[in-house]
């Protein structure tokens, strides 16, 4: 059964959570929370966010302002694995920044520790559409190296518009092929998640970000 929330003089609270007083006075901390429901306490100091409901242990859903630590695996859209974090050390993304793609970010929204699940993003919710006016070919005396840059390799090239970072996609004698775009502008792409742990932000986090 979902939890109602009522309006109070301190904010939105549970009719069965009441708020304790801090155990020192002299170091005061965020708004603890007792709910008889679930007898554990929570931290909040982003405050009680009404609609979410907590829950005992770990399970706290993802919203706004939250931290959210998580793993992913990404492919194309004919299946080829692009890069993922298994293995290594997972993702960690503060909800509602727009740090991440907003395909992604909106699937997020909700989730606890311990769901995994899969979604398909489109251009306009991922890396937007293609321009081709930022695929250039450009002669090779244009590049400061001694040698030819390879296919595949990374430059940051100087525009009117500031620095932008581009792709070498051709090599053809005297001639050199950039891509200004994403990778994956103008395509398809899905992201295998598991979510490891959602906390609420620090007051540094807040401030600074993670």
């Amino acid at each position: 059964m979902r939890t109602r929330w009522r309006r109070g003089w301190t904010g939105w609270k549970s009719p069965k959570c009441v708020e304790m007083p801090a155990r020192d006075a002299k170091k005061p901390g965020p708004p603890r929370l007792f709910c008889a429901r679930d007898t554990h306490y929570f931290n909040d100091p982003a405050g009680i966010v009404p609609g979410h409901r907590r829950r005992r242990g770990n399970f706290m859903e993802i919203a706004d302002r939250r931290i959210a630590t998580f793993h992913f695996t990404l492919f194309d859209q004919d299946g080829r694995q692009l890069t993922t974090t298994r293995g290594q050390d997972p993702a960690v993304h503060m909800h509602g920044t727009g740090g991440i793609v907003p395909g992604l970010e909106k699937a997020l929204a909700g989730k606890q520790a311990g769901d995994q699940f899969e979604v398909s993003v489109p251009p306009e919710q991922g890396f937007g559409a293609h321009h081709p006016e930022l695929v250039q070919t450009l002669p090779r005396s244009m590049f400061n190296s001694a040698r030819a840059p390879e296919v595949g390799e990374k430059l940051l090239a100087q525009t009117a518009r500031g620095p932008l970072d581009v792709v070498v996609t051709g090599v053809d004698g005297d001639t050199i092929t950039v891509d200004g775009n994403h990778p994956l502008a103008g395509k398809t792409f899905k992201i295998d998640v598991e979510v490891v742990d959602v906390r609420v932000a620090t007051p540094q986090e807040l401030q600074f970000g993670v």
